[in-house]
């Protein structure tokens, strides 16, 4: 009776799969091309190509998500399910060959990506096991060559040593992590939570925060998005945890919106950080200038211009959405912030719906006239091509 192929959580964990499972002739490496559809035990993603060395032709086929997950820096998973394709001894085999390429490494960025791999690999060892465990149980083990590994040093899958292991490749990495805590905010959307995140400052006082991505968990009808980075500045480790509705997409206007117009008022932002931020956007608006520099990509400026241009209408939108229905102005008690709160006492007037709809059409004018100008927009960077020259 043939079983179903294994579930495999990133792409990333089926090459260091791969990499682990040579051709007859000894060769890990093949050309491979990559599909992924419906099949008879689930959604199956399958790698199959000729072999480098003897041509001999190779199959892989893994269960796969429908929907892949965006994982932050380098990360094998999202960390909630363990690995079904290798065991703890290969995940220590993998972080044993990056840290051997770490130690060769001239360019300190492919140092720090090693270790940060090598410090993932730990993490994925680590899942394997309950957290209440002493040592990776040996049901954990199930490879001859992760049996080999535990044979010859068993003392390396105690659990106090795996820990104190991925602290130092951590910090061989640089990479300061921190985790999230409480209960995770209620956000509309990626936008909403970016803004969220600009307007938050690091304890160093630093605004610049720069995830390199993010951790997405699908439930029924919410996702829950965790954002981990170091401060650009200060390099402590920050950590921010939402909730989304599902289906979340991109809204208007030109597609720069923060949320359905019939959200409801923002729990992340008050309207005064709400004002600020389309000011910020508008200032950016009236100095941008659409023609790329020497040599950049001709659409980078046309869309930087109208980003900043949709972002300060919808975050105009988003400060009159806090007014009550057949209310003149927004009520002192919707800020919260000390941020905002102090736009509000610096000048109450700027939260008067007659003000806020003058400023709003002022904006969307701008948008109008921009979008105008340019009736035949430039094709957006990073949507015009989503496969590889191997089809993955």
């Amino acid at each position: 009776m043939p079983t179903r192929p294994p579930f495999c959580r990133s792409q990333a964990e089926a090459e260091a799969y791969i990499e682990l499972h040579p051709c007859e002739c000894g060769e890990t490496g093949f050309q491979w091309s990559y599909a992924e559809g419906p099949g008879e035990d689930g959604y199956q993603g399958i790698h199959s190509g000729p072999c480098f060395g003897c041509g001999r032709a190779r199959t892989f086929r893994f269960l796969v998500p429908e929907q892949a997950l965006v994982l932050p820096g380098f990360s094998w998973s999202d960390g909630t399910r363990p690995s079904e394709l290798l065991d703890a001894g290969e995940w220590m085999a993998v972080a044993d060959a990056l840290v051997a390429e770490a130690s060769e490494d001239e360019d300190p960025r492919l140092r720090a990506h090693h270790f940060a791999g090598a410090a993932a690999a730990i993490d994925e060892v680590l899942l394997l096991g309950p957290a209440d465990a002493t040592h990776v149980p040996t049901d954990a083990i199930r490879s001859e060559l992760g049996r080999e590994i535990v044979a010859r040093e068993p003392d390396r899958f105690r659990r106090l040593r795996l820990i104190a292991r991925r602290r130092g490749y951590r910090e061989e990495s640089g990479e300061h992590v921190a985790e999230p805590v409480g209960p995770p905010l209620r956000a509309r959307s990626l936008a909403e939570e970016t803004a969220f995140m600009q307007a938050s400052p690091c304890v160093c006082g630093a605004l610049l925060f720069t995830p390199d991505g993010y951790q997405m968990r699908f439930h029924e009808e919410r996702v829950t998005v965790v954002h981990q980075a170091p401060c650009d500045q200060c390099g402590r480790g920050r950590a921010f945890w939402f909730e989304e509705p599902r289906h979340a997409g991109r809204f208007e206007p030109a597609g720069h919106g923060y949320a359905p117009p019939d959200s409801g008022p923002s729990q992340l932002l008050d309207p005064g950080q709400w004002l600020l931020l389309a000011q910020a956007h508008g200032a950016l608006a009236g100095g941008s200038d659409p023609a790329p520099p020497p040599g950049g990509d001709p659409a980078a400026g046309y869309w930087a211009r109208l980003g900043v241009l949709a972002s300060a209408v919808a975050a105009i939108d988003e400060v009159l959405k806090f007014i009550p229905p057949h209310s003149a102005r927004v009520p002192v008690g919707a800020f919260w912030s000390p941020v905002g709160l102090s736009q509000y006492l610096d000048d109450p007037s700027r939260f008067e719906r007659e003000w806020l709809l003058t400023e709003l059409d002022r904006h969307a004018r701008g948008l109008a006239e921009f979008l105008a100008s340019h009736p035949d927009p430039p094709e957006e960077p990073g949507y015009e091509n989503d496969e590889n020259e191997d089809g993955a």
